[in-house]
């Protein structure tokens, strides 16, 4: 009985071997290339949350500033007027709307990101300084909205 035996050869190892180094090679470049888009989303990363604990401490600062005013405010005869007196502080707005102040002032985090910040300062001193309404990031620095409300919650 003769049994044929094949033999794959030389040619056909070379193109294995060839084969097997060019899937080897492709996935060393796309693991490369995830592995750079992994380190730029990182530095990104990095610096937003860099930025906005900046702006976060700035804001604080300026809250800090804000509440010492009113816990003198709140000691004194003229409440209203130093209360409004809180726009001396720098970027600080102060608009009264009949039962309270709104006062607001935005922290620039990047290049368009702004911390918003809004506090309701009662118009009487009460057993409370302030209360928060926002503390926000938007891609614009908020100003108080004066229009109607374009929807109320009610059907």
């Amino acid at each position: 009985m003769n049994k044929k035996i094949t033999d794959f050869g030389v040619g056909a190892s070379s193109i294995i071997m060839i084969f097997v180094v060019l899937c080897l090679t492709t996935f060393s470049l796309l693991s490369f290339s995830s592995a750079r888009s992994s380190l730029r989303l990182a530095n990104k990363s990095k610096e937003y949350y860099t930025a906005f604990g900046d702006a976060e401490f700035k804001a604080n600062q300026t809250l800090s500033k804000i509440d010492d005013k009113l816990a003198k405010a709140q000691t004194n005869f003229d409440y209203g007027s130093e209360v409004s007196g809180l726009s001396s502080i720098d970027g600080v707005k102060v608009k009264f709307n009949g039962n309270n102040y709104n006062v607001s002032y935005s922290v620039p985090v990047l290049k368009d990101t702004y911390l918003n910040i809004e506090l309701s300062v009662p118009a009487n001193p009460s057993t409370y300084r302030y209360n928060l309404v926002k503390w926000n990031t938007s891609p614009t620095e908020k100003e108080f909205d004066d229009g109607d409300n374009i929807c109320d919650g009610t059907f």
